[in-house]
């Protein structure tokens, strides 16, 4: 008899040690089709190191202010390894979730609009987050 064998989702977060980021974290690892792994983002190098070790299929990035998320765009963009990732912004100075499916960064700027959700749930979260991954 054949076994359904469920392959987890990677889900890496980064933050800045917040309550934004260390509460999303929580209800994501409340999901046992995720594999959720974190980290305060400390400088570019330990962030790519991580992102490379750990081959997450998701991106989230908590702002809550501390972070500038356009560097860290700049820097995960300037990777090949990026390709397909899903990449996932929760700001915590309004209500929406902007979703990345395929973000590039020319010149500066962002190129594609993100999908933009409003959550009102964890629902929504985890709809947002598992977006690419039965594609």
């Amino acid at each position: 008899m054949l076994e359904s064998i469920s392959i987890q989702q990677r889900v890496f977060v980064i933050g800045d040690g917040s309550l934004l980021s260390e509460g999303v974290t929580r209800i994501l690892e409340e999901e046992t089709s995720l594999r959720v792994s974190c980290a305060t983002y400390s400088d570019d190098q330990s962030f790519l190191d991580i992102i490379v070790w750990d081959k997450p299929e998701v991106i989230l990035v908590c702002e809550s202010g501390k972070l500038d998320v356009t560097h860290i765009f700049e820097v995960v963009l300037s990777q090949q390894f990026v390709i397909g990732l899903l990449i996932i912004i929760i700001r915590l100075s309004n209500n929406m979730i902007d979703v990345y499916a395929n973000a590039t960064l020319d010149g500066g700027k962002f190129i594609g609009k993100p999908k933009q959700i409003s959550p009102m749930t964890k629902k929504n979260l985890l709809i947002a987050v598992r977006r690419n991954h039965n594609e």
